[in-house]
């Protein structure tokens, strides 16, 4: 897995979701093509 290349892509998609909303790790991961890096996706955010 690239990771720079992934965690543009969890920023990419974190940008999208409209103020006020909240998305699960999960479902961002879903977004990006990796459903099953949750975990990731909340290391990309912290």
């Amino acid at each position: 897995m690239d990771q720079a290349g992934f965690f543009e892509r969890v920023y990419d998609a974190v940008e999208q979701i409209p103020e006020g909303m909240v998305a699960t790790y999960g479902q961002i991961a879903k977004l990006v093509g990796e459903p099953r890096k949750a975990r990731y996706v909340g290391y990309a955010c912290v």
